[in-house]
């Protein structure tokens, strides 16, 4: 449901969005003759010229009713939080014909993602915020694919740091990147990134996998190395290791505490992803295989 090859105006629409708005004006502004004349179809809904006609949904405010942020009460204009995979309430009209949820967000690779709504009544409609939805507003599609105007108030959408990404990683610990992967640091290159939390903060697998590394590493400190089915995920500066050489270990198990053992300024991991199977291999970019912050 992206729009592919529009182009982005200076307020953040596509020119595809805008067509889309612009027939839909058109569309409400004038009922078609067979809704008119009382012809209907199959489905009960009015037919003309071979066709069937939907009377147009229209969003009047955006509610939280799972997995919320702060932002709990129905919003006509503000931001409404929720999360990943939370539930969002959508009240307005003509809401039973809708068969595409669609969340905006902002222009680039993450815009227009469609999702069915789990269930529509005329005024009410619920629907699961698809995981890699973007923060921004909610337009609504008709089986014909016509448009509602979008919402006035905006869905800020939280990302899921327990999600796991498309190559099945989750992140090791929650907190502030304060070291990315290709920096230049005195005498060498960063090869992984730095992740800074507070001291002794339980470390996690970040896949499923055989630990093939784990003792004192030079700068690196208190180090972990766990082999999985492709890559390599290595854990640095721990304060106590909580997993042994050989182990099998499963994601999201606690393998050690965070600390500030070998070349550091402060209580953080140093997470890196290596092509496997060797623990010394080449080292990748670890935000290309977690999920999105």
């Amino acid at each position: 449901m992206r729009n592919a090859g529009s182009r982005t105006t200076a307020n953040g629409w596509t020119r595809t969005g805008i067509a889309v708005l612009t027939g839909l004006a058109a569309l409400a502004g004038a009922a078609p003759a067979g809704a008119a004349s009382g012809a209907t179809d199959s489905d009960g809904a009015p037919a003309y010229g071979g066709s069937q006609y939907y009377a147009p949904p229209q969003i009047s405010s955006l509610q939280c009713q799972s997995s919320c942020g702060k932002t709990v009460s129905a919003s006509q204009s503000g931001p409404v939080t929720v999360r990943e995979k939370g539930m969002l309430r959508i009240r307005g009209r003509n809401l039973d014909v809708v068969r595409v949820v669609l969340f905006l967000g902002r222009p680039g690779r993450g815009d227009n993602l469609g999702v069915a709504p789990d269930q529509a009544a005329a005024r009410t409609l619920d629907v699961k915020v698809p995981v890699g939805a973007g923060t921004g507003r909610i337009v609504l599609l008709d089986p014909r694919g016509h448009s509602s105007p979008p919402s006035h108030g905006a869905v800020r959408v939280l990302l899921d740091p327990n999600a796991s990404s498309t190559q099945g990683f989750i992140w090791p610990v929650r907190g502030q990147l304060t070291g990315w992967f290709g920096e230049q640091r005195p005498g060498h290159v960063h090869t992984g990134i730095d992740i800074a939390t507070a001291s002794g903060t339980p470390i996690k697998a970040a896949a499923a996998g055989t630990v093939i590394l784990l003792g004192a590493e030079g700068g690196y400190g208190n180090f972990t190395c766990i082999r999985h089915a492709r890559y390599v995920t290595c854990y640095a500066h721990q304060s106590q290791f909580l997993t042994t050489y050989g182990a099998n270990v499963h994601q999201g198990q606690v393998i050690g505490r965070v600390g500030c053992t070998g070349n550091c300024s402060g209580p953080h991991v140093h997470f890196e992803v290596r092509e496997g199977p060797a623990a010394w291999s080449t080292p990748m970019d670890p935000l290309k295989f977690l999920p999105r912050r």
